[in-house]
């Protein structure tokens, strides 16, 4: 099951990688082909957008599995308790508020455990990345100091 997980984050990681890399990739060829070479960027590799790329990735890559969380958070609530809250006449607005939020703490406060570890594994992402674009001029190098122990251990 790891190493599933892995070639999959793997492939996605390398799909990104033609989508924004500045030579090769599918934006900046798009914007060759609308006349908007001026707004070309350095998506991958430059030290500006790099970290913004990186939180796009791992975005897309959590996206579903977190709003599958949720969908199940919200299908735990009971219709019982749903339609009373309607009777007793409360706007949708007062019906999150009060009822749904409340109801869904526990599944907020796993999402919220699951997002905060997942960031201490982006440096999955950076590495992967950085096996395409080692010439890069921003400084990931506590990645690598990172990669560096954990495999020498």
């Amino acid at each position: 099951m790891c190493a599933r997980n892995n070639l999959y984050l793997d492939w996605v990681v390398i799909i990104w990688v033609y989508i924004l890399d500045p030579n090769i990739g599918i934006i900046n060829n798009i914007l060759d082909a609308l006349g908007a070479s001026g707004l070309k960027q350095k998506w991958i590799g430059g030290e500006f957008w790099s970290p913004y790329s990186i939180a796009i990735i791992y975005f897309w890559q959590q996206l579903g599995y977190l709003v599958t969380i949720f969908i199940a958070g919200l299908k735990m609530i009971p219709n019982d308790v749903l339609e009373a809250v309607k009777i007793d006449g409360a706007t949708g607005l007062q019906e999150v508020r009060y009822v749904i939020i409340p109801m869904m703490k526990s599944t907020i406060s796993t999402v919220a455990v699951l997002i905060i570890t997942g960031v201490f594994k982006i440096f999955e992402i950076v590495f992967v990345i950085l096996n395409f674009k080692l010439k890069w001029s921003c400084n990931y190098s506590g990645y690598i100091l990172i990669f560096s122990v954990i495999t020498n251990l």
